[in-house]
């Protein structure tokens, strides 16, 4: 996955190609499943927990002075967390 990022970010500069800031996000929109993944297959948090836990860690992180602050990570956490609490709340209402 990282090679693609590393490929497919200098790509869209290159050539000029409006992705819906699609290459600058990338990593937040795969960081928010990832974590929550991770907190639910250790048990230790519920799903909508898990949700809040990971966003959370995730707006924190890009807020603190470690690099460039960009709007639009805090606001791709947001959604990646809300499609990931739906889509795993769907998957479990239709398994029950």
């Amino acid at each position: 996955m990282n090679r693609v990022i590393l490929a497919y970010r200098p790509y869209i500069y290159e050539n000029h190609i409006y992705d819906f800031h699609l290459a600058d996000v990338i990593g937040n929109l795969v960081a928010v499943p990832s974590l929550v993944l991770l907190l639910l297959a250790l048990n230790r948090y519920t799903l909508p927990k898990a949700v809040l836990y990971s966003v959370s860690v995730w707006i924190i992180y890009e807020i603190l002075p470690m690099g460039v602050f960009d709007y639009y990570d805090l606001l791709a956490t947001l959604i990646s967390g809300l499609i990931t609490y739906c889509a795993l709340r769907y998957i479990t209402i239709w398994r029950s």
